[in-house]
């Protein structure tokens, strides 16, 4: 009897659906016939006549909710009292508008009689790919009636607590044209919140069943404006958790009564609903928005676009414009600060536009950027930074970025910041540089191949580039004064080169300038070519690039570009240029459009920081020059020029960069002309078998040095020059150097005398001890003189800083 009883007392506690739970009557005996207001619909009219096929006609049937304000009409086919499937759906609508009722109350009223139509009508339409299906539908309220409904059918995959969401979203429709009396005023501009808003009620009232994440998803952060129906319900939940309940209520009658979308958008704007618009992007678009019913964060479209589909790179010197920001819509710009920097950024500036700004850069998040902001960049990786932007002006606004790049401390060792290197006036400066370049240069050249590893370091500021001894060797050659060796060689921004040397013989460190184009080759000249002209007419000649070498790592990391120009030295002919970009940006940023020997770093025609990989030079007569960059890094090294005195050794300072083309081809045709003459000379001096030959051949030798020092030393007069100075300069300079000739044979049969008496002395165990002790002195005396003459020389050339150590 006690489990008899105990099960007795668990079905009665079981809610059946049982027709004694509401009552039920006809459509016919409460005289139901609604008439949608301003389309003449009749709702219930095919329960009511039927139509033309004979379906329906039949009446329906009213279940009367135990509210006594709301109702649900099902069609007379489902009878008085339903399957108890069917009361189910029945007993799901009659709980959702008592849960709607219950929650919209606190943000308005919901006075009006609730009438909710489940039919057996299946609104489920394809349009080509696309299947569209009406879940519910409001109508217009009919005098104190708000009348809906919803197909069976159509809502069969869904849930419970999914149907029940589905019709309270249409009774927040009822909510909105109780509490909006403008809503039909300007249908299509309120269509959007009148979806959206009915869809966050919905969602406040089952917080747990999240149908309407599939609307967030969706909600197009970036590429529409915010006015989207259904999805911007999170927007009005941003609004309706940092304003209150009354938040909804009061901003859709405001506008409503506005008639078009600009005021509607100057009143957000006087309202500040823009900066409110803003921080509801910001925090939506990090994961900041939180779920009322679990607390999670609400989900966002997966990818959200940066503008211009791609980051900007920072150069140390080069402001942004970011144009159009399009109103309405969140803007991303993805910025890149490379490594070795740290950033200052001011908050960009809109032109006098009301626009809001966040920044996201690492743990720095700062929601409604407007001061100048310091961002600690990496001295060895970039650091990405995100800028949200959006604003509710009219049209497309333009905005301009102002940065400042530092150099980042400690990157290059505590003691060394790299900076623009001294220039040929300083050249006793500190010079630094920051990056190292290995490379291979090849050259064919009267039919002759060689080919060198090319490495040096680079100062990324200034493209200035210190040279490796085994560069020194293979371009300079070596020396057969053993009283000379070389620091290093260091290539100016401006086309001169310095050579850092030791000269033993006077116990002296010497800074050497030297013209560019006095250089075996002339290779250097080629790198002004390349990088005036490779981006100017390479992108777009459209020609093909000579082949990358077959084991080149970037064949397929790497484009190719060519291009041609005539030859400075036959007009007749031309010369084809090759290079080959990287894909991928490098990690590098300058000042310089380039930097590097033909190859390393180039900013390409996008203003994108890349590598250039491989270039190649072309000649119609065979000959050819390329460089095939292996390795570019990050790489520290010093060089103190202190203590080295200035010379020059051809060229002034500035002249290669001051001469027009024409001179420059009649300079290189003359240099030719002057090296193919001595490497005759050469030759045929060493085919003498006889003294008598190599004393007329030497002599030809010194007279051709001499006519290649007079072409260097006799310059023009300077216009700056006033009355005879430039001809009594030309004067002076000419008797010097016509003596330190004379003195430079003496110092050669000197030494020659000298080396003589070393071996005899060596011979005859220092019996000729005195005689060499006499020589040696007098060899320093003729060094002594030469030195004093060098130095009048440097005098006229305007070298004040050597005069000082000379006197």
């Amino acid at each position: 009897m006690k489990n008899l009883a105990l099960i007795f007392v668990i079905l009665l506690s079981i809610p059946l659906f049982t027709y004694g739970q509401w009552r039920v009557t006809g459509c016919e005996e409460l005289g139901l016939d609604p008439i949608e207001p301003g389309t003449g619909l009749r709702l219930l009219q095919t329960y009511l006549e039927g139509n033309g096929d004979g379906i329906g006609g039949f009446g329906c049937w009213v279940h009367h909710h135990p509210n006594g304000k709301d109702y649900i009409i099902t069609p007379k086919s489902w009878g008085r009292e339903p399957i108890i499937a069917k009361k189910g759906l029945i007993q799901d609508a009659m709980d959702a508008l008592n849960t709607a009722r219950n929650t919209y109350t606190e943000y308005g009223k919901l006075d009006s009689h609730l009438y909710y139509i489940l039919d057996d009508i299946n609104r489920t339409t394809r349009e080509e790919d696309r299947i569209s299906r009406e879940h519910g539908n409001a109508f217009w309220l009919i005098r104190d009636a708000c009348w809906m409904r919803s197909g069976v059918p159509t809502n069969r995959m869904l849930n419970r607590n999914q149907r029940k969401q589905i019709f309270a979203h249409e009774v927040g429709h009822c909510f909105i044209m109780e509490n909006v009396p403008n809503l039909r005023v300007h249908e299509d501009l309120n269509d959007w919140f009148d979806e959206s808003v009915a869809e966050l009620l919905s969602s406040e009232a089952f917080p747990l069943t999240n149908l309407e994440h599939s609307r967030s998803r969706r909600y197009d952060l970036d590429g529409m404006e915010f006015t989207q129906d259904y999805r911007a319900y999170v927007f009005w939940y941003y609004l309706l958790r940092t304003k209150g309940s009354g938040e909804l209520v009061r901003l859709m009658n405001e506008l409503a009564s506005l008639p078009t979308r600009e005021t509607r958008l100057a009143f957000m704007r006087e309202k500040q609903y823009d900066k409110d618009f803003h921080y509801f992007l910001h925090d939506f678009h990090q994961g900041n928005l939180k779920d009322s019913g679990d607390g999670t964060p609400i989900p966002r479209e997966g990818e959200i676009e940066i503008m211009d589909d791609t980051p900007i790179e920072l150069l140390p010197v080069a402001p942004i414009t970011l144009d159009p920001v399009r109103p309405g819509r969140l803007t991303v710009v993805e910025i890149v600060l490379p490594a070795n920097y740290d950033l200052n950024l001011p908050a960009p500036n809109g032109a006098g536009e009301s626009f809001f700004l966040s920044l996201l850069a690492g743990d720095k998040i700062i929601k409604g950027w407007k001061d100048e902001e310091s961002i600690k960049g990496d001295c060895n990786s970039e650091t990405k930074i995100k800028v949200l932007m959006s604003h509710l002006n009219e049209d497309a606004i333009t905005v301009k970025m102002s940065y400042e790049l530092e150099e980042k401390e400690g990157c290059c060792g505590q003691n060394m910041t790299i900076a623009e290197n001294p220039t040929e006036e300083e050249l006793d400066g500190l010079f630094s540089f920051d990056h190292y370049i290995e490379s291979q240069v090849s050259y064919v050249q009267n039919g002759h191949y060689q080919s060198s590893p090319m490495n040096y370091y680079v100062n990324s500021k200034d493209g200035s580039m210190l040279f490796t001894e085994s560069w020194i060797l293979e371009n300079f050659g070596g020396s057969d004064n053993g009283n000379f060796s070389v620091d290093a060689v260091i290539w100016l921004p401006n086309r001169q080169l310095v050579g850092y040397v030791q000269d033993e013989n006077f116990n002296q460190k010497r800074a050497i300038t030297i013209d560019i184009d006095q250089m075996k080759g002339d290779v250097l000249s080629e790198q002004d070519i390349w990088f005036k002209e490779f981006l100017d007419k390479a992108i777009t000649s459209g020609m093909s690039p000579a082949p990358l070498p077959s084991e080149s790592p970037w064949t397929n990391n790497s484009t190719g570009y060519a291009f041609k120009r005539s030859d400075p030295m036959d007009k007749t002919k031309n010369i084809k240029y090759s290079g080959y970009i990287s894909n991928g940006t490098a990690n590098v940023s300058s000042p310089t459009a380039s930097f590097g020997f033909m190859v390393g770093y180039i900013r390409d025609h996008q203003g994108k920081n890349k590598k250039l990989v491989y270039a190649k030079t072309e000649m119609q007569n065979g000959d050819m020059l390329e460089a095939h960059l292996r390795n570019i890094e990050r790489k520290c090294f010093s060089f103190d020029g202190a203590g080295y005195k200035k010379l020059s050794l051809g060229g002034f300072a500035g002249g290669a960069s001051n001469r027009t083309p024409q001179q420059d081809e009649d300079r290189l045709a003359a240099h030719d002309a002057y090296d193919k003459e001595m490497k005759e000379l050469k030759e045929q001096l060493r085919n003498c078998r006889n003294e008598t030959c190599a004393t007329e051949i030497g002599k030809k030798i010194l007279a051709l040095e001499q006519q290649r020092r007079d072409d260097i030393y006799n310059r023009d007069p300077n216009s700056t020059d006033s009355g005879t100075a430039g001809t009594d300069m030309q004067n002076s300079m000419k008797a010097i150097q016509d003596r330190i000739t004379i003195l430079s044979k003496q110092l050669m049969d000197q030494a020659r005398r000298c080396s003589k008496l070393q071996q005899e002395n060596y011979r005859c165990d220092g019996c000729k001890k005195a005689a060499l002790k006499a020589c040696q002195k007098k060899s320093k005396s003729l060094g002594e003189e030469m030195e004093k003459l060098a130095c009048q020389m440097a005098k006229l050339q305007g070298f004040g800083d050597m005069m000082k150590e000379c006197q």
